[in-house]
């Protein structure tokens, strides 16, 4: 099923239909994992692509694997999906290779807001079947942002809305950082 963000309807995602989903008593895990393949990274590539298969697979060693949806999308001048919400233990790492680059610019806060808002709105969705969620969001970045429409403090308040109305369990936002010490970018970041 594909699912539009309210907040901005230029970027949607993919799910699993929760009518799909056994045990429905049980809480899911909503992870998400963002890769910046924008032009500052082009030498990190094959890192960051081990970085996503070390987050699926450790996904997949979890005592409750088998109530893990995984996310994923890549970003630069604009968000990608690669897949939609779907069950963990469905998706074969080897699946993740080095990415290209998309634009000549990189758009980290609005990729850190849409994964964001991604596992609160399929959050709500779960919880109208009376599924619960708590959510974990893995960003692989050099952390440089120039062309993001959305800041910081966006993604603070959607953070402070999924708190006020009890989307989300718990929500955990992981920056993993990646720099190449002999790129020109490495001293700004």
């Amino acid at each position: 099923m594909k699912i539009e963000i309210p907040e901005n309807t230029a970027f949607a995602f993919s799910a699993v239909d929760p009518e799909t989903i056994q045990n429905l008593e049980d809480e899911y895990t909503l992870v998400s994992i963002a890769e910046d393949v924008s032009p500052s990274t082009n030498m990190l590539r094959d890192e960051m692509c081990q970085g996503m298969k070390t987050v699926n697979l450790a996904c997949k060693k979890a005592p409750r694997a088998d109530k893990v949806m995984l996310h994923c999308t890549r970003f630069g001048s604009r968000i990608e999906e690669i897949h939609g919400f779907k069950p963990v233990n469905d998706i074969d790492e080897n699946d993740y290779t080095p990415s290209a680059s998309i634009g000549g610019s990189t758009c980290l806060y609005d990729a850190i807001f849409n994964a964001v808002a991604a596992v609160a709105r399929y959050a709500e969705i779960l919880d109208k079947s009376d599924i619960g969620s708590n959510a974990i969001i893995f960003i692989l970045t050099d952390g440089m942002d120039n062309s993001s429409s959305l800041g910081v403090q966006s993604i603070l308040d959607k953070i402070e809305e999924i708190k006020m109305k009890e989307i989300l369990e718990s929500v955990k936002i992981i920056i993993i950082g990646f720099n190449d010490p002999k790129s020109g970018y490495a001293k700004e970041v």
